[in-house]
């Protein structure tokens, strides 16, 4: 009894600080969380397993749709950009997802990576989409509804409805 009006406690004071949480989402233990006020849209009935970490910072969002399942340690990250999952879908633990990258073409070897251009862009994945353990979403990826990707496969680009991502051979 103790352990849920705990977990009622942290979820009230999460709702007022930092995000619009809709009715019914399970926020696991040891959730990090790095945001400005309101960049953060949960749907009803989410449930965030342990060891997740979102962080949204300056004028990025990330809203994930109702009836999601987040597994344990799923790191999801945005600076100036939107990241969007689609209601009724399952993303498995260790998934990153993320919206920044670097420019290689115009790396230098002999710089520092952190003086390369970083740019971002949205991601956008459709409702009804499986996402299996481990994999990678980059910037700039769209993903139809009803998808399913694949365990350990990196995501970069378009791909209409009902498509499989598959990690290459």
């Amino acid at each position: 009894m103790l352990d849920r009006r705990i977990l009622w406690l942290m979820t009230t004071i999460f709702r007022r600080r930092y995000a619009k949480i809709g009715f019914g989402s399970y926020l696991g233990p040891t959730l990090f969380v790095k945001t400005r006020r309101r960049n953060l849209h949960i749907g009803n009935n989410v449930r965030i397993m342990a060891a997740a970490r979102l962080e949204v910072l300056d004028k990025g969002q990330i809203k994930i749709g109702d009836n999601t399942s987040i597994g344990h340690s799923m790191t999801c990250t945005c600076t100036n950009s939107t990241i969007s999952i689609g209601k009724n879908s399952v993303i498995s633990g260790n998934v990153f997802i993320g919206t920044q990258n670097y420019d290689f073409k115009t790396h230098r070897r002999d710089k520092n990576w952190f003086a390369s251009a970083e740019f971002e862009d949205n991601i956008l994945i459709g409702k009804n989409t499986f996402i299996g353990y481990g994999a990678v979403i980059l910037g700039g990826s769209t993903v139809g509804e009803n998808s399913t990707i694949n365990a350990y496969a990196v995501v970069k680009g378009n791909f209409p409805a009902e498509s499989i991502i598959r990690r290459p051979k």
